[in-house]
């Protein structure tokens, strides 16, 4: 590397946090079944999935802009959950599941995706 030229992150980064985030889903897949066999994320009604949200953001003691800050969320969508008038996506949903699992290291994954992705968006 020459004097001036910027150190690139891993390339890698991204397919490293997708398939970190696949994982946690299949962990969820094969273990989280109700008795029923339904997955318990498909079975989620929205005030049940808003509350459940809530009470994560709430033991982690954090306010709606900081969860939603430190977790790459939109504040209005994390609003729209916590009020039950939305429901999220399967990524989502994932990642709220993978919050309550892991919050310190999902909040790792997500700072560092972000920082790399404010490299590559001033080169």
């Amino acid at each position: 590397m020459s004097i001036g030229e910027i150190p690139l992150p891993h390339e890698h980064v991204v397919e490293d946090v997708y398939s970190t985030l696949e994982a946690i889903e299949q962990y969820f897949r094969d273990k989280l079944v109700g008795g029923d066999g339904e997955s318990l994320s498909a079975s989620v009604k929205k005030a049940d999935f808003g509350v459940r949200v809530r009470q994560l953001r709430d033991t982690l003691g954090l306010s709606q802009a900081e969860f939603a800050s430190r977790y790459g969320l939109d504040l209005s969508t994390l609003r729209g959950w916590e009020q039950g008038r939305r429901m999220p996506d399967k990524a989502n949903r994932t990642l709220i599941e993978a919050i309550e699992v892991s919050p310190g290291l999902m909040a790792n994954i997500i700072a560092k995706t972000q920082a790399r992705s404010e490299v590559f968006a001033n080169l």
